[in-house]
């Protein structure tokens, strides 16, 4: 198997941080130091048997709970846990199921598939890994498809008949779970290769159920192809296809009508050369034809080394809005970007409303003055109401130089309007020195997680609180409640109306044109009480019909500006 990648922008590989020598065209599994020996020469040591406390992280309002203990609920000294992905049970958020690269002990680079799940929504955790004892595996990715079944796909890394990382074997294997991630089976080969990731078919459409996956074309044993999917929940997998531009280092995403997007960078060129690739809907069932490629500025170029010395500073993510707002169907995708300036690295995200045919200018997420700091780990969800949420590693409280920015806080932002607008950025972890716990492999992994619902961001990622790489989940909240069930319906002639909340009132209406549908979209600011008395406000929207005695309007909480200390402004 043969790989090139043309060596453009190595910017990050030369940091103050850390001078590395990674060879990219190598897959990620081999990804090292060059001044570290040969990863297979590392076995597969035992787990350490000392433990500490369950470590629960607090900052303001937003709790998070570590994932990866032991069987007693706690913390396990001198392992390692990254890279982790999280599935949600959309019909019972309760549930959560959460995957990551396990090393059981840091003087070994062997990693297992490791895995945990909640039902009590992310305060207690089960750990019934590793999913597949004693094999070398990476690249974990979780998700839930629309009737909460949830799906763990994992790269297999095989040779020789034992687990290493010369003359290699790249394989993507498939588990499924009906019980909210408290068993696991159905195993199969689902192809793939290094950083597969994939996503469902979650509509209404005859194609509901589909799985769509893409991976890079370095660690793949089907080069050039790089595409497979399922037309049956996954039980079989169709034989690999190639990708126009064959997009790495990103995702994949299924808009509300079946049409499948992937994000990324050009395969066998720089790392400034993004394309967004789109399939002509589904063909009903047949390999999706992506004869839609578009050429993405995203303002900056995906990075490596660095802050994270042998990884990736971030993947493309690609997302799409199923809400029944008019940001129906637009196209989202963002990243950490490095922008050719001093800032090393930003949070950059582009939208566009003509599914995917053109995108806007790019927007800096992060509302950071400083020009000496890392944005890192960009991640992105959207929620079926439409909102978007954005999440990523933030150096910004950490006083010092470029070179001394070595403690890192979970960052939040969101947007309600399409991404036109976000609210403050927030931080909504404590801070932690992402250089400590490190397993041979010098690195946090390659990404962190997300699943954005109604209530929030359900996030996964790695820090390292207890003095090592662990894996913590956190639910973030846009605001200090969540959004009123009791909120009317319907609206006559200005005046809101619902018996089991007595004081509300429309504060403020605005008609806006849509010119593109000729329609009047309705815009109301409204204050309110829920049944307990708690005071707060929403924002409404909904197109106006010209003549009609009802409107059903989404509701959606601005920001969590109007609270303070989680306790909602009067």
């Amino acid at each position: 198997m043969k790989y090139l990648l043309t060596s453009f922008v190595l910017m990050l590989l030369l940091s103050p941080v850390k001078a590395t020598d990674i060879d990219l065209t190598k897959p990620h599994e081999l990804w090292v130091d060059s001044t570290q020996s040969s990863v297979k020469s590392l076995p597969n040591l035992p787990q350490s048997k000392i433990v500490s406390n369950k470590s629960v992280a607090t900052e303001g309002p937003f709790t998070s709970h570590q994932v990866n203990v032991n069987s007693a609920g706690n913390n396990v000294l001198n392992d390692a846990g990254n890279e982790p992905s999280i599935a949600v049970n959309p019909l019972n958020p309760k549930q959560i199921a959460i995957g990551w690269r396990q090393f059981n002990n840091t003087n070994s680079d062997f990693r297992q598939a490791g895995l945990a799940y909640s039902s009590d929504g992310g305060i207690t955790w089960n750990n019934i890994g590793p999913l597949e004892p004693g094999k070398f595996r990476s690249d974990p990715v979780l998700a839930a498809d629309a009737d909460g079944t949830f799906f763990y796909q994992s790269l297999a890394v095989e040779s020789a008949g034992e687990p290493g990382l010369d003359d290699d074997i790249f394989r993507v294997d498939q588990w499924q779970s009906i019980d909210g991630g408290q068993t696991w089976g159905n195993k199969v080969n689902a192809i793939g290769g290094d950083k597969s990731w994939f996503d469902i078919n979650r509509s209404n459409t005859p194609e509901r159920g589909h799985i769509y996956a893409a991976w890079n074309l370095a660690g793949n044993n089907h080069y050039p192809d790089s595409f497979n999917y399922s037309v049956d929940n996954g039980q079989n997998w169709s034989s690999p296809e190639s990708l126009p531009k064959s997009p790495i280092y990103g995702t994949v995403a299924v808009g509300f009508d079946g049409t499948v997007y992937v994000a990324g960078v050009y395969g066998e060129t720089n790392l400034n050369d993004l394309y967004v690739i789109k399939s002509n809907n589904t063909l009903s069932g047949i390999f999706p034809d992506f004869n839609q490629v578009t050429g993405i500025n995203l303002g900056g170029a995906v990075a490596v080394g660095g802050i994270n010395p042998v990884g990736l500073l971030g993947q493309v993510w690609i997302a799409t809005d199923k809400s029944n707002r008019h940001t129906r169907g637009n196209v989202y995708v963002a990243a950490s970007v490095d922008r050719f300036g001093n800032d090393p690295l930003d949070i950059n995200f582009i939208r566009s409303r003509d599914d995917a045919l053109s995108f806007s200018t790019p927007k800096k997420i992060n509302d950071d003055n400083s020009q000496n700091d890392w944005q890192w780990f960009g991640t992105m969800g959207v929620a079926p109401n439409g909102r978007i949420d954005l999440i990523w590693l933030d150096t910004r409280n950490t006083v010092g130089s470029l070179a001394g920015k070595n403690r890192s806080e979970l960052f939040y932002s969101y947007s309600y309007d399409g991404g036109l607008s976000f609210s403050k950025n927030q931080s909504v972890s404590p801070d932690f020195n992402h250089y400590l716990g490190y397993p041979v492999q010098q690195k946090m992994g390659d990404y962190i997680d997300i699943v954005s619902d109604n209530t929030g961001a359900h996030i996964a990622y790695t820090a390292t609180f207890t003095g090592g790489q662990d894996v913590y989940y956190l639910h973030a909240k846009p605001a200090a409640m969540e959004e009123n069930p009791y909120f009317p319906s319907h609206e006559m002639d200005g005046a809101w109306h619902h018996p089991d909340v007595p004081r509300q009132g429309i504060i403020s209406k605005t008609m806006v044109a849509d010119f593109d549908t000729s329609t009047l979209i309705n815009f109301e600011a409204v204050f309110t009480e829920t049944p307990t008395g708690v005071p707060t406000w929403f924002v409404l929207q909904a197109l106006h019909p010209l003549t009609a005695d009802f409107i059903d309007y989404v509701v959606y909480f601005p920001t969590g500006d109007l609270s303070e200390e989680g306790v909602a402004v009067r």
